[in-house]
């Protein structure tokens, strides 16, 4: 979480920008792999787009958090 943080505190990566490959966004990731803390700092301490759709698989984040549920 710290090191998301830093990299958010200076701008690094503009936090609604999907990867080159899966088309993700840090959000997605992060809900996808359960960080709770990381979610609830991204949500809450950056400008994310919460309306935000994965253009390679046409999923949102509301999609994603629902799928994990069903999974644990």
């Amino acid at each position: 979480l710290e090191f998301v943080q830093e990299i958010l505190h200076h701008k690094a990566i503009d936090i609604n920008c999907a990867h080159p490959s899966t088309g993700y966004a840090p959000l997605f990731i992060a809900i996808r792999c359960r960080h709770i803390l990381l979610i609830e700092y991204i949500i809450e301490k950056t400008d994310v787009d919460l309306q935000w759709v994965c253009e390679k698989k046409d999923v949102t984040y509301l999609h994603e958090a629902i799928r994990q549920w069903d999974i644990a």
